[in-house]
Formats: structure tokens, sequence, C-alpha cells
């Protein structure tokens, strides 16, 4: 899910769809929220997606970051991949769009078969290509909920799962060269967090995740 500035709409892409404890779709329709109203865009994009990031550009360009590594944008009718599967295949990784410096960053995820199995990297695409930004910084994990702060030009991070199945209460800023861990109470440890940057009051919103994983 995203929210579209110049069309004040958010947008919702894909995810599953629980119909029975063995059938569990990946759903391929977009829709859009006016703020009144959900309208459905399209019922089928010819792309299903789970564990995806969508983001909007400074051009209004929608995007999907998808999780092997591609990104998509959506030219009304269906998404067309632009980039090539540069990146390991990760899925459940923290990613936003970077308005400062007009590209998608995306951190850590799950890139093998066993649990747990995190990559710490940072990548980033610039419209064309991914880049590999940074090898160092939070711990790998998967599922960090991550938002760009428009105000102060930084990326926000902020919990995610270890590799060794821990949560994690850290927060770490992204200021475009490097990783910062950023000292300060917060909420329990989680997951799978939603997150999102409220401009009108310049704040972070953070809610819900997972908090019940292995200690």
């Amino acid at each position: 899910m995203t929210y579209d500035l110049s069309t004040k709409r958010v947008w919702l892409a894909g995810g599953q769809h629980l119909i029975s404890n063995s059938e569990t779709p990946v759903l391929s329709d977009l829709w859009g929220w006016d703020g009144v109203r959900w309208t459905q865009v399209s019922a089928n994009t010819g792309s299903a997606m789970i564990t995806h990031k969508l983001y909007v550009d400074g051009a209004g360009g929608l995007f999907a970051a998808l999780s092997r590594g591609f990104v998509a944008r959506w030219d009304g009718q269906r998404w067309n991949a632009l980039s090539p599967n540069t990146p390991s295949r990760r899925e459940s990784a923290a990613g936003a769009y970077d308005a400062q410096r007009q590209q998608f960053v995306t951190f850590g995820g799950l890139v093998g078969g066993r649990a747990y199995d995190t990559t710490g990297e940072t990548w980033a695409f610039d419209g064309t290509r991914w880049s590999r930004i940074a090898t160092t910084g939070p711990p790998a994990s998967l599922g960090g909920a991550m938002a760009y702060d428009t105000r102060r030009h930084v990326l926000v991070l902020v919990g995610g799962l270890d590799i060794n199945g821990r949560k994690l209460p850290d927060m770490w800023e992204w200021t475009g060269t490097n990783w910062t861990r950023v000292s300060v109470a917060g909420p329990s440890p989680r997951f799978g967090a939603g997150i999102a940057y409220d401009q009108k009051r310049g704040e972070t919103i953070l809610f819900g995740g997972v908090n019940a994983a292995r200690d």
C-alpha cells in the first residue's frame, strides 16, 4: 500500500486472500482509495504479488518492487517489468521510496530456504538499475517496517526478525550514505508492522505487527 500525493489516492495491489486452511491464492488486483471509498482499478493486473512494496515516484508513476529483485511500473492496464533480477531473490524485505535521492531503497529480507536465513544488505533502484549501497548497518533481518521522513529526508527502519528468530527493538535511520541506530524508548520488539510518515504532523506512525516470535 502507498499514498500518491499528486492524485491524493491510496493504492493497494495484490496480497494473499485466505479462503480456507488449504487454499491461499495470491491476488493480482489493484484498488484505489480516494478518502471516501475503494474503487477497483483492475481485477487482473497480469501479475499476482505478495511480499512486494508499492511506491510512487516524484512524477506520479506507480511502481511495485517485487520479491525477485525487479521493479514493475503500472501503465494503466498492466504491470511492466523495468529491471533485471539483480539482487538475489528475497522475501519480506523492508522498503520505501527516498524522494530526496529519487530511488527506491530496500533492506534485508529472507534469502535462503531455511527459517531466518536473512540478509543485512541495502539496495537501491534508481529507475533503471539496482545497486548495492551498503552491507553494514542494521542486523540482518526480515519483516522490518520502513518509511520516508519527508521533513528530515531520512528513511526510518523499525523492528524485524533476526537470523536467530528474535524480534528486534531497533530503530535505524538511513541518510543516503550510512545507517545510524537511533537510541529511543519506543514500541515493543516486533516484525511485520505497518508504518507511514504523517506529513501534516511531522511524525512516523507505526501500527501492529507480530510480537509472538521465538525469544
